[in-house]
């Protein structure tokens, strides 16, 4: 009896010192994504120095000025290979944004004054080339797409201190927008990345035509905008 307990002892030990010697398995993978992925992302941020908000060709003297507005989006893209070193990307973009715009003009007879706020819907197809350089991804890229766009204005102006007028009212703008992109994804690990981009969003205004002939307040202008942003992207 004694004999076999001290057998048992000797395997049991044995075995502890087998087990104990056997290294631990450490995960230490490269952060990489699989060939072919998906991502989705969301981004906010800045709307800048935007352009193309009417000419007007009367009046002496104007104060243009604009405000800094806001933008959200999300988008949802596919990353062909996200381990090769330049790569093709493809996404749809759908983005809301805003901005304030006034304008006023005083000459010798009377004197006008409107304010405008923009708001904006859009969606966009965009192709990109993205290069990889470790953690650091920057890309580059064009997209083209649809908006609509609501303008609520409010105007006051008065001639020779005697006429006086007011008013509001909403126009509402589509068509074809095109933008022109660039940003850097930082990748936290295989699936996790946040990024920062730049926008030039450009909106292609068509209105009727006495719309032109008389004010042009929105309705034969490119609006252009420079977005600035910050997001999160999750590749599956």
């Amino acid at each position: 009896m004694i004999k076999k307990l001290i057998t048992l002892a000797a395997v049991v030990a044995t075995a502890g010192v087998v087990y104990a010697g056997t290294p631990a398995k450490v995960f230490n993978e490269p952060a990489v994504q699989a060939v072919g992925n998906w991502y989705i992302a969301g981004y906010g941020g800045l709307s800048l120095l935007q352009n193309g908000m009417g000419n007007f060709s009367w009046g002496e003297t104007r104060s243009d000025k604009k405000k800094t507005g806001w933008n959200l989006g999300l988008k949802a893209g596919y990353d062909f290979d996200p381990q090769a070193w330049v790569r093709p990307v493809v996404e749809l973009d759908l983005m809301y944004n805003s901005f304030k715009h006034s304008c006023s003009l005083v000459d010798d007879i009377w004197s006008y004054k409107m304010n405008k706020k923009y708001k904006s819907f859009a969606l966009m197809a965009n192709v990109l080339a993205k290069f990889d350089l470790g953690a650091w991804q920057p890309y580059v890229g064009a997209g083209a797409g649809l908006y609509i766009t609501e303008i609520a204005k409010s105007e006051t102006g008065y001639e020779s201190g005697a006429f006086d007028w007011k008013g509001n009212w909403s126009d509402y703008y589509g068509g074809f927008a095109w933008q022109i992109l660039a940003g850097v994804d930082y990748k936290i690990d295989a699936n996790w990345a946040v990024f920062a981009e730049y926008k030039w969003f450009n909106q292609e205004v068509r209105g009727k035509k006495e719309d032109r002939d008389w004010t042009s307040y929105a309705s034969r202008m490119r609006l252009g905008q420079q977005l600035l942003n910050m997001g999160v992207r999750y590749s599956f």
